[in-house]
């Protein structure tokens, strides 16, 4: 079993492109990797928010989010089927013949789009953070 973690678009070795607007964008990275079981794991890595947000929700934000929930429970296997191939190829290094990192095969295939470094620095360390965590579970 691997404690390899992917964090999508971020790369050492490729260059980090700025945004294509001015506007601010919101970055969620996930950590993919897989449990003791061997099944697809999902940890979500806040980038974008340093701390909590506990404001309460509009009416139409909560039958939002309501309608929101429904469709990643809707979606939830097919998602995990898809980000366990993308795993298995990054944890194989199926790439490799191609591409001298997991990250450049992504953006050639899948057309993933760069963040910008900041966000790439955050994400890393957390990752990082995740990765460690990780390695000491049993």
């Amino acid at each position: 079993m691997t404690k390899e973690i992917i964090t999508a678009g971020i790369s050492e070795t490729a260059p980090v492109s700025a945004p294509a607007t001015a506007e601010k964008s919101t970055v969620m990275v996930l950590a993919v990797h897989r449990d003791a079981a061997g099944e697809i794991v999902l940890t979500p890595i806040d980038v974008a928010h340093d701390t909590d947000d506990l404001r309460g929700m509009s009416s139409e934000e909560m039958a939002r989010r309501k309608d929101l929930d429904k469709t990643y429970v809707e979606h939830e296997g097919a998602m995990k089927k898809a980000l366990g191939a993308l795993f298995e190829i990054f944890d194989g290094r199926l790439y490799r013949t191609q591409f001298r990192t997991f990250e450049n095969f992504c953006f050639a295939f899948y057309g993933t789009h760069r963040i910008t470094e900041v966000t790439a620095l955050k994400a890393k360390a957390k990752a990082k953070k995740l990765q460690a965590e990780l390695e000491v579970q049993p």
